[in-house]
C-alpha cells in the first residue's frame, strides 16, 4: 500500500455554507480541530484533505479518484445534503471498492471509514453501504423541546465540550488505524527515484547517476534484479516502482535494448511508456529523459523511438526531454531534486496580505500604508484560482501578513499552516523571511490569549485602525522584515 493522505474529508458543500470562503463553515472548523489533535498524536503534520471545489454538475474528477486511492481513512461528514449528493455517494462506494479490493477496510480492530453525523439523520436516511459501520453523533436531542441541536464549536456554546470530547475520541480512532497501516510510503516518496533501465553503450552514465542519488540520501529503485522471464511479471515489479517514487529518470542511447518475451518493444521503451501512463493518473510525477548526444551508428530501431518520443504527445506525458551533455543533464536533475524556487531579480521586496472576506475592509488601510513604504503588496485572487494564485504568492513572497479582524481563529491558523509547513511541499526551499499577524476589530478574549511562535503578533490595532497606531504596529512588522533580509543578504554574499 502506496499512501499519501491520513484522512479524506468527504462531505456536502452546504454542510460548509459560511461567508468567508469555505474558512468559517462547520466543516472547515472541524478540519482544522481533527488535524491539530491527529499532527499532536502522531507526532507529525496530519495529512488531512478535503475538497474545496465546488461540485454541482461537475464529473466525478481523476485527482478525486487519486486521493481516494491514497487515503488511509475515508471520515465522512453525514447530513440530509449527504444522501442527496451523487458526488459524496460516489466517493464513498469508490473508497468501499479500493479498500475491498485490497482486501483492506478493517485494520485489526479498526474501520478505515469513520462515519460522523453532522445533522440529524435517521438511521433509515444513512446510507446503506455504512449500516454496519459505528457513528460519532454531533448533535444531541433538548429533552426540553425535543428537537436535535448540533453540538457547538466554540467555547460558550451549547455542548462545547461535549463536541472537544468526541472530536478527540474520533481523533484518536484514527490515530490507532493510521499508525497499525504498513505504510510503503514511509520510505519517503519525495526521497525516492526510479531510475529506468538502460543499454550498455551508457552504463557508466547510469552508474554514474545512481551513485549520486545515492551518496544524496535519495532512495533509488529497482532496488533488486527485476525478474526478465517474461513482461507481464517484469510490468509488474516495474509499475510498483514507479508507484513508489515522485521521479523517473531514463538515459536513452544508440542501442535499442532487450526485449522479453510476451513483448515487442525493448524494456526502456516499455519502461518509458509505463512512466508517462503514471504521469496521467498523478500529474506531480515528473520524468526527465536524457537522450545521447553521441549517436553515431544508432540502431534504426532506436532512432524511430527516439523520433517518436520527440513527436508524439502521449509518450511525453509529465516528460522533459533533454539533448544536452552528460552533465549539463545532471544539473538539471538537481534543479527538480531540490525543487528552487525561482529567483525574481526586479530588486522589489514581496510582501502578501492575507485576509479573509469579512475584513477585505482592513486590507486597503495596510496595502496602501506599504506600498507608499516602497513594498510590493500582494493579496488573494477572488478568482477561481484562488488557491493556484495563493500558493503562487507565498513560493515568491519575501514576507507575509495575516489579518486577524472579523474571522475566525481556524482561518488564522490555516493560513499560518499554509505559509510554514504547507508552501515547502509545494516546493518552497527558503523560510519566508518574516511572518506576521496584524490584529484588529473586534477584541476579543481570544486575541488577548494567542500565542503563537511561528509568527510574529504585531502589536493590536483597534478602534477602526486610526492611522497612528496602524503606523507603529506595521513599523514594527518592517523593522523585523528589513533586519531578516539584511542577514539573508550577507549569507547569500
Amino acid at each position: 500500500m502506496n499512501f499519501h493522505y491520513d484522512v479524506f474529508i468527504s462531505y456536502p458543500h452546504i454542510s460548509n455554507i459560511d461567508d468567508s470562503n469555505n474558512y468559517n463553515g462547520w466543516v472547515a472548523k472541524f478540519h482544522v480541530g481533527l488535524k491539530r489533535r491527529l499532527t499532536d498524536l502522531l507526532g507529525r503534520e496530519a495529512k488531512v484533505w478535503r475538497d474545496n471545489k465546488l461540485q454541482a454538475g461537475a464529473p466525478f474528477r481523476k485527482d478525486i479518484y487519486d486521493k481516494l486511492s491514497k487515503s488511509k481513512v475515508f471520515l465522512c461528514v453525514i447530513s440530509p445534503a449527504y444522501m442527496h449528493s451523487s458526488w459524496c455517494l460516489d466517493e464513498l462506494r469508490e473508497f468501499l471498492r479500493l479498500a475491498n479490493l485490497e482486501g483492506n477496510l478493517i485494520i485489526g480492530e479498526h474501520s478505515r471509514v469513520v462515519p460522523v453525523v453532522k445533522t440529524y439523520t435517521s438511521k433509515q436516511q444513512r446510507p446503506f453501504e455504512l449500516k454496519d459501520f459505528i457513528y460519532k453523533e454531533f448533535y444531541k436531542i433538548d429533552e426540553t423541546i425535543g428537537v436535535p441541536l448540533e453540538l457547538g464549536q466554540e467555547s460558550g456554546e451549547r455542548g462545547f465540550e461535549e463536541y472537544k470530547i468526541k472530536l478527540g475520541e474520533i481523533a484518536w480512532s484514527i490515530f490507532k488505524t493510521v499508525t497499525l497501516i504498513k505504510d510503503e510510503s514511509l520510505e519517503d516518496i519525495q526521497k525516492t527515484i526510479f531510475l529506468a533501465d538502460t543499454t550498455y553503450d551508457i552504463r557508466d552514465e547510469y552508474d554514474r547517476i545512481k551513485n549520486e542519488l545515492l551518496a544524496r540520501g535519495f532512495t533509488v529503485l529497482p532496488d533488486k534484479m527485476l525478474p526478465k522471464d517474461h513482461v507481464d511479471a517484469y510490468k509488474s515489479e516495474v509499475e510498483s516502482c514507479l508507484k513508489r517514487s515522485f521521479l523517473s529518470i531514463h538515459l536513452l542511447g544508440k542501442s535499442y535494448g532487450m526485449i522479453l518475451d510476451g513483448a515487442t518493444e525493448s524494456t526502456a521503451v516499455l519502461q518509458n511508456f509505463w512512466a508517462a501512463d503514471r504521469s496521467k493518473i498523478d500529474t506531480s510525477f515528473k520524468r526527465l529523459v536524457w537522450v545521447s548526444q553521441n549517436l553515431e551508428d544508432i540502431d534504426e530501431r532506436q532512432k524511430a523511438f527516439l523520433e517518436f518520443l520527440q513527436s508524439d504527445a502521449s509518450a511525453q506525458d509529465g516528460a522533459e526531454i533533454l539533448i544536452r551533455p552528460f552533465e549539463g543533464f545532471k544539473t538539471r536533475i538537481l534543479q527538480v531534486m531540490s525543487k528552487p524556487v525561482p529567483g525574481l531579480d526586479d530588486g522589489l521586496v514581496r510582501i502578501y496580505i492575507m485576509y479573509d472576506k469579512p475584513d477585505f475592509d482592513y486590507f486597503p488601510h495596510v496595502a496602501r500604508y506599504l506600498y507608499h513604504k516602497g513594498y510590493e503588496v500582494k493579496q488573494l485572487s477572488q478568482t477561481d484560482e484562488a488557491l493556484q494564485h495563493h500558493k503562487s504568492h507565498l513560493m515568491y513572497c519575501d514576507a507575509t501578513l495575516i489579518l486577524y479582524g472579523k474571522t475566525h481563529l481556524g482561518w488564522v491558523d490555516e493560513r499560518l499552516y499554509d505559509s510554514t509547513i504547507r508552501v515547502k511541499g509545494w516546493g518552497r526551499t527558503s523560510e519566508i523571511l518574516c511572518k506576521a499577524i496584524f490584529i484588529t476589530n473586534p477584541e476579543t478574549k481570544e486575541k488577548q490569549n494567542l500565542f503563537i511562535k511561528s509568527a510574529k503578533l504585531l502589536a493590536p490595532c483597534y478602534d477602526e485602525i486610526p492611522s497612528q497606531a496602524l503606523e507603529s504596529s506595521l513599523d514594527e512588522f518592517l523593522s523585523d522584515l528589513e533586519k531578516s533580509l539584511s542577514i539573508n543578504q550577507k549569507i547569500t554574499n
